[in-house]
């Protein structure tokens, strides 16, 4: 089925690649790089109106449910984000999240290159295709120890202050969620290794520790089989 986004799409070079992974394994960071590093958009295929998904497009990650293609508008807009102006100035005075608004009938003249997924930890709100996989990997400990603040605050960017923390009832909480996760962890990594290799889908996989270390090398890794046909 297409909700099993490793499937080519028979494009040409340049189609959609997976940037996949376990929640809070850098996503959102390589997301942010790539699109200021080469002014495009990155897609997602989150739905649009959650709060967390809203959170991003109010970072400026304005691809949010985008699964392969962008509104004209949208484009234009994060262009000029790119140069330095204002957003709003791109479009009518129009905000990103009142241009995306109007995506389901706006033309459709770009595709983002990179698209953003979970799956199959859980399904993406579209279906769609992909020619290949990067697959992003960070160390269980620090993913799921960022995952369980994530699902308790409902951000991005909080945490449980250690006065509650301490408690009982969340240590036990934590305990429960990471003997848990850790199983998802992993079979989520098996997932795409084996999926890309029966398929014959390429792979690349990207440790979240060198997109810190080695920022400038990893990016050029992911753009270039990104990119590659």
């Amino acid at each position: 089925p297409r909700f099993s986004p490793w499937r080519r799409s028979g494009s040409a070079a340049g189609g959609v690649s997976l940037l996949a992974s376990y929640p809070r394994s850098g996503n959102t960071l390589l997301r942010k790089i790539l699109e200021g590093l080469t002014g495009t958009i990155t897609g997602s295929d989150t739905r649009p109106d959650r709060t967390l998904s809203r959170a991003l497009v109010r970072k400026g990650l304005v691809g949010e449910g985008l699964v392969g293609s962008c509104p004209i508008g949208l484009v234009e807009d994060w262009r000029m984000e790119c140069l330095g102006r204002r957003r709003k100035a791109a479009v009518g005075g129009r905000t990103a999240e009142e241009i995306w608004g109007d995506a389901s009938s706006a033309p459709y003249p770009m595709a983002t290159p990179v698209v953003k997924t979970h799956y199959p930890e859980r399904r993406g709100h579209l279906p769609y295709w992909a020619d290949r996989v990067i697959l992003l990997v960070r160390n269980p400990y620090d993913a799921i120890e960022s995952y369980f603040n994530m699902c308790l605050t409902n951000t991005h960017n909080l945490k449980l202050h250690e006065s509650v923390r301490i408690l009982e009832e969340h240590r036990a909480l934590f305990e429960g969620m990471a003997a848990h996760e850790s199983a998802i962890w992993a079979l989520f990594i098996s997932y795409w290794r084996k999926a890309c290799r029966e398929s014959g889908v390429p792979l690349l996989t990207i440790r979240y520790e060198d997109i810190l270390r080695h920022p400038e090398e990893t990016v050029r890794r992911v753009v270039g089989f990104a990119m590659a046909g």
